[in-house]
């Protein structure tokens, strides 16, 4: 296990979280019933109800109103889509600021696209099973709740996941081929990335291919150039949303390095060419794991205003929102 890898994995680990009692977890019941009823629980398990927070959403009735874009999360290498524990709890943070400030069950949805296992954090690769997962995910809910878009927002491995989910068409990355279909970008409202690495990662840099995550096809070797699947992603000039944010860390651990990575690859790595504004942190409280948990008014400002230059970064902590895992450099 590498340096940065061992770090990620420590904060997982030894983090200990406070979680509201009646967050409820999983897809309803009322969602369940409808992707069977529809034949779209065939293909893909969107409830993983296997995994402690596996997935979050739905609606508890017909009669419920969705008056909110609906807002679609997809977690990061490793992570789950909302948990509990304390080794992973994906956007369950983001989830529960979001229904104290105007969102209700029925405008949120996530789902956990890989193993949401921790051991599997160095061979988790871009491939067909995932893309297509997300791919589905987003149309599902868009079907689901009858809305005509729906907002995003995505960390870390979900970033490139889901950009290309979004830019669909037909795709070789020297591993897989495959058709993912038409392009979403006229269904997605605000794309909002956080610890992308849409040009690889420090620690792939040169590394032999055995490192499944560094693979030169579908992994985040990063070269250069970047891996076959990132540089299509990232050559491909279709955008991912009507309004695309990026945000990104010098504190983070993964896209920067351990404190001796290079400054203008990870600013380079956590922005791509589609964006329209993006933001850098430099403080520790911004590390990999904590740029998932502490930035939800944030994102609830870019989703209602479309730009961050009118936002007070000085906020983002004087609402009781805590970064449990900063940054150790």
């Amino acid at each position: 296990m590498t340096k940065a890898s061992f770090i990620i994995f420590t904060l997982f680990t030894l983090a200990s979280i406070s979680l509201q009692d009646n967050l409820q977890l999983g897809l309803t019941d009322h969602f369940k019933k409808w992707l069977k009823d529809n034949k779209l629980d065939t293909d893909f398990d969107f409830n993983r109800g296997e995994l402690a927070g596996g997935s979050y959403g739905g609606k508890q009735s017909d009669t419920d109103v969705i008056k909110n874009i609906p807002l679609i999360f997809i977690h990061g290498n490793s992570d789950v889509a909302a948990g509990t524990n304390d080794t992973q709890i994906g956007f369950t943070q983001t989830i529960q600021y979001m229904l104290t400030n105007g969102y209700t069950q029925q405008e949120l949805y996530a789902t956990t696209w890989g193993k949401g296992n921790l051991s599997w954090l160095e061979v988790e690769v871009h491939n067909q099973q995932k893309v297509m997962l997300v791919r589905k995910f987003i149309e599902a809910v868009l079907a689901y709740t009858g809305s005509s878009k729906v907002n995003l927002v995505a960390h870390s491995m979900g970033v490139t996941l889901a950009r290309r989910a979004i830019k669909g068409g037909k795709f070789d990355d020297g591993a897989e081929t495959y058709d993912i279909g038409v392009a979403l970008t006229d269904k997605i409202d605000t794309f909002i990335s956080m610890s992308g690495s849409n040009y690889g990662i420090p620690d792939c840099a040169n590394q032999a291919h055995y490192k499944l995550y560094c693979s030169y096809y579908n992994g985040y070797w990063a070269g250069p150039p970047e891996s076959v699947f990132l540089k299509a992603l990232n050559d491909d000039t279709t955008r991912e949303a009507a309004h695309i944010f990026a945000l990104s860390s010098l504190k983070d651990e993964f896209n920067f390095g351990t404190g001796d990575g290079s400054i203008d690859f990870g600013m380079k790595t956590g922005a791509f060419p589609t964006v329209d504004e993006s933001h850098t942190f430099s403080t520790q409280q911004f590390s990999y794991l904590c740029m998932r948990d502490v930035t939800a008014p944030l994102i609830k400002h870019l989703i209602d205003s479309h730009t961050m230059k009118d936002f007070n970064f000085d906020s983002l902590f004087q609402q009781g929102i805590k970064c449990l895992w900063p940054s150790n450099y």
